[in-house]
């Protein structure tokens, strides 16, 4: 269901405290969890004001990440409130939640029942009925279009492909259907689909307890299935990079299909530890590494990843939200994350979107000391970053234009990517690679888009060669050095 790439690093979760949950749309208090050695994640509940539903086909059902940040979501009402459509700035959350007020209706005037929403390009929205039916929104959800689709019906998992074109589960007529084409294919109980990283189409189907995939651009000739073992299939994710994740809905197993071996992929089966009840309804993979999955059975939120050992994988699995945590028995669904590998997730029982903040961004108190307007370094510049983030600031990003206009005659640049020192697991050394090198990567694109044409080398250093054994807000920095002919050389 959704989309991420794939990169490794580590977990591990400590200390949560029990939510309060919010009676309005402002977040509530932060509460404690520790991920990579550090504790400063938060967990937030965001009312949406929608009837909350314990059942399979009422309430919020479907959330996801749009191409501008925002997560939206959409839902059905068991009340006399209209069917909704909306979404959370993740960057403006003091703003609470905001549902569309364009009315839910296409072309003929028929009412849809919005049961998943799939993202489009510039931030845009796609919404499809449960009977049929397609509302596209713009990012801001301020005007709505209604495009002619086929006709549909019990519709419920729906994503896009790499021509643009929404497929969908056709479950009265126990098919797949590509609503702006053609193409209809067999599959029997559809419950999910999604656009594989071999750019192929990907489905599950629970009735015949396959996996089926097909070239969208020819599914006639494509189309092929693979068989699971007692799986019951019920959610599907992908990276985007290699593999695809599959919840077993019978006996809470976890499916990895690796796509890099050809269309009927080695699949990986892992058992997700239960207490009780079975049920994973939702799952997901973030752009650090971690797939997270929803546990109705169990009342949970779970992170695992695949660690490799000199033996072979194993998957470690936390628990970020368990039954205890949850004032009233839970309605868990879908789930997604966002830029920052948030995490944010349904309570359909209390109608609620609940947000995990495991990398919220802090301040760097050292921020201002690099060097801006005056630019005065002339063999290397040193700018500095916000507590686990990437992000450029105004003070970076003034640097970074003087940068961009000293070095206009260098022959190469080497950019070097640091983070903090303090935090020693073998997981933290190895997230402060990747954090390294996105902050490097993010330097180097700002420098290009700002007109510098020298070759330009990325090195992600990471927890090493403290700038400071005293003060890690210093450790948290790229440094950039030029070099240049030395007849062309300029200071």
């Amino acid at each position: 269901m959704k989309v991420r790439s794939l990169v490794l690093s580590g977990l591990l979760v400590v200390g949560l405290t029990v939510p309060a949950y919010a009676t309005s749309s402002a977040p509530i208090a932060p509460r404690l969890a520790c991920v990579l050695d550090h504790c400063t994640a938060t967990m937030e509940s965001y009312p949406t004001g929608q009837t909350a539903s314990s059942v399979l086909f009422g309430g919020i059902q479907h959330i996801e990440l749009a191409t501008d940040g925002k997560v939206w979501f959409s839902g059905t009402s068991e009340g006399t409130l209209p069917d909704f459509v909306g979404f959370i700035e993740p960057w403006n959350k003091q703003a609470g939640v905001h549902i569309c007020d364009t009315a839910l209706q296409i072309h003929n005037g028929t009412t849809i029942n919005p049961y998943f929403i799939v993202p489009g390009d510039d931030g845009s929205m796609d919404a499809v009925g449960y009977g049929g039916g397609l509302v596209h929104y713009n990012a801001n959800c301020t005007n709505a279009t209604y495009p002619t689709i086929q006709e549909i019906s019990a519709t419920t998992a729906g994503a896009r492909d790499v021509n643009g074109h929404i497929w969908a589960n056709y479950t009265s007529a126990s098919s797949v259907k590509d609503l702006n084409g053609i193409w209809t294919l067999q599959g029997n109980w559809v419950t999910d689909l999604t656009s594989g990283p071999d750019n192929l189409m990907w489905a599950v189907d629970g009735a015949n307890d396959t996996i089926i995939d097909w070239n969208p651009s020819s599914p006639g000739s494509t189309y092929e299935t693979h068989q699971l073992t007692n799986c019951g299939p019920q959610a599907m994710a992908s990276d985007r990079h290699r593999f695809l994740w599959v919840t077993c809905l019978t006996n809470d197993v976890i499916i990895r299909v690796d796509t890099a071996t050809g269309h009927h992929g080695e699949l990986a089966y892992y058992g997700v530890p239960t207490s009780g009840g079975t049920g994973l309804p939702g799952i997901t993979v973030s752009e650090d590494g971690i797939v997270w999955l929803t546990d109705q059975g169990d009342n949970a939120v779970r992170a695992f990843q695949e660690i490799t050992t000199g033996t072979g994988g194993v998957i470690s699995f936390e628990d970020f939200v368990k039954s205890e945590w949850f004032s009233v028995a839970p309605n868990l669904r879908d789930i997604t994350t966002d830029f920052d590998n948030n995490v944010w997730f349904i309570d359909s029982a209390r109608a609620t979107i609940e947000f995990i903040g495991i990398n919220p961004i802090g301040p760097n108190p050292v921020e201002k000391e690099q060097t801006g307007v005056g630019c005065a370094s002339p063999s290397k510049w040193t700018v500095y970053f916000k507590e686990r983030s990437a992000k450029l600031t105004s003070a970076t990003k003034a640097t970074l234009d003087c940068v961009a206009t000293n070095v206009s005659k260098a022959k190469s640049i080497t950019i070097y990517g640091y983070t903090m020192t303090n935090r020693k697991s073998a997981a933290s050394k190895a997230a402060n690679k990747i954090l390294a090198r996105k902050r490097a990567n993010a330097v180097r694109t700002y420098l290009r888009a700002h007109g510098v044409k020298a070759k330009i080398t990325v090195v992600a250093k990471g927890a090493v060669n403290p700038a400071s054994k005293t003060n890690q807000s210093k450790n948290r920095r790229v440094v950039i050095i030029p070099k240049y002919l030395a007849l062309l050389k300029q200071f």
